[in-house]
């Protein structure tokens, strides 16, 4: 999602930050970070696309480093900035709305074709007056309906997510733009870095309580 957000061309101007170092054993967060790095459903799509990793170990000069690798980046828009602004397109029509779009009219689908099995299993248990069986059913298809009506909602709420997610990361190039100002000594990096993670935490607890 966050590639579909991003778009490829903009991946080599992500820094992807961990954190919390000093919570865990040195090893045990090595070996966490090689997981990350390593795995196709973490960040080894975006680190072959020249995105990089770094450590933030809360202090000033791991602070300092990371905002260095920002500095160096030349900016490029989001790809769903590109495709609202530019493109005049509805949330659900971009890459990222069609992604999740996709994956919930899929799971639907599924409930919709589960709960016409479970009524011509009703049927038949009405024909062989199975009143056990009947009233089962009925309150499997009750439940898978409920079930459905909460994806729909669900799809509803991912399209402000959507929005939401966008300007957390349009917040946070921007503060990548005050970062001149911090490395010249006016501001503190640790502070503007921890004003970067917050915004970000925000965005991923958007998807969390979808």
């Amino acid at each position: 999602m966050f590639r579909k957000l991003c778009g490829e061309r903009t991946l080599k101007n992500v820094v992807i930050v961990t954190n919390m170092w000093g919570a865990v054993d040195r090893r045990v967060g090595e070996r966490r970070e090689a997981e990350l790095s390593r795995g196709k459903d973490f960040f080894k799509p975006a680190l072959e696309k020249s995105a990089q990793m770094a450590r933030h170990e809360n202090t000033v000069l791991s602070a300092q480093g990371i905002l260095r690798l920002i500095l160096n980046n030349h900016p490029l828009p989001l790809r769903i900035q590109v495709e609202l602004v530019d493109e005049h397109k509805g949330v659900s029509n971009t890459d990222a709305g069609g992604e999740l779009n996709q994956e919930l009219n899929a799971q639907i689908m599924k409930n919709e074709e589960d709960m016409r099995t479970l009524r011509k299993e009703m049927q038949q248990a009405i024909q062989d007056k199975d009143e056990e069986t009947r009233e089962e059913l009925e309150g499997v298809i009750k439940q898978a309906e409920e079930d459905n009506q909460k994806l729909r909602e669900e799809t509803k709420k991912l399209k402000n997510g959507i929005q939401h997610a966008a300007a957390a990361l349009t917040a946070i190039a921007a503060m990548a733009a005050v970062a001149a100002t911090v490395m010249s000594g006016g501001v503190s990096p640790v502070d503007v870095l921890s004003g970067a993670i917050t915004v970000a935490n925000m965005c991923a607890g958007i998807y969390s309580q979808l």
